[in-house]
C-alpha cells in the first residue's frame, strides 16, 4: 500500500532544501521509486524525489543501508563531510551505521512526524 506524502513534511523539506543539502537514501524497491518520482506521490502534485537535491537508491547502486559503503558512497558522491551530515530513518540499525561513519542520527518511530526533533537537533 502506497500512499502520499503529507503536505507539511514536504513544505518542511522544501523550507530545509533552502539552507541544506537534501539526499533521500533508501533500500526501496524500483516499483517505489517510480512512484517517489511521480506526481501522485504527493498532496502538492510535486514528485516527491523533487523535494531532495539527490537520490542514493539502494537497487541501483547496489549497496543496501546499513553497510558503511552505502553512506560513504553517498557522502563521497555529493562531496559532503559527515560531521556536517543528519541522517533520518525509522531502523535504529540504520542510524547506528551512519553513526558508525561520522553522521550524526536521528531514529524516529516509523511513521512518526521527525520534525520536531529534528528542529532540536539542529537548533
Amino acid at each position: 500500500f502506497i500512499r502520499s506524502v503529507e503536505q507539511q513534511r514536504l513544505e518542511c523539506l522544501a523550507e530545509l532544501r533552502k539552507s541544506y543539502h537534501l539526499c533521500l537514501l533508501t533500500n526501496t524497491n524500483p516499483f517505489i521509486m517510480d512512484y517517489m518520482r511521480s506526481p501522485e506521490s504527493s498532496t502538492t502534485g510535486i514528485p516527491v524525489a523533487q523535494y531532495f537535491d539527490s537520490l542514493f537508491c539502494s537497487h541501483e547502486m547496489q549497496l543496501y543501508k546499513p553497510h558503511p559503503d552505502f553512506f560513504h558512497f553517498a557522502l563521497t558522491t555529493d562531496g559532503m563531510k559527515a560531521e556536517e551530515c543528519v541522517f533520518i530513518d525509522d531502523s535504529l540499525k540504520n542510524v547506528r551505521a551512519a553513526e558508525s561513519v561520522g553522521i550524526r542520527g536521528l531514529h524516529v518511530e516509523q511513521n512518526a512526524d521527525w520534525r520536531p526533533a529534528l528542529a532540536e537537533l539542529l537548533a
